[in-house]
């Protein structure tokens, strides 16, 4: 089968982990290409901050930065 690249689209599903293998073997039954799309450093980012996964350090003029958030009550 011949596949031209404007006859082409790309869609973004949203699917439960459990049915990922099912959509991976249909995909390579039909001739599709299915691959997982990385999370974006800034979408990354933005989950943690609003997990609130972020710290700050007292004083950052301080060389010892990693003992300042592994030591701090967030």
């Amino acid at each position: 089968m011949d596949v031209t690249l404007d006859k082409t689209e790309n869609i973004l599903l949203t699917l439960p982990k459990s049915e990922i293998g099912f959509l991976r073997s249909l995909a390579k039954k039909m001739g599709w290409t299915a691959r997982k799309q990385k999370e974006s450093s800034i979408d990354k980012s933005l989950k943690e901050a609003n997990c609130h996964m972020v710290y700050s350090v007292k004083d950052p003029e301080n060389k010892d930065i990693v003992s300042q958030i592994l030591n701090s009550d967030v």
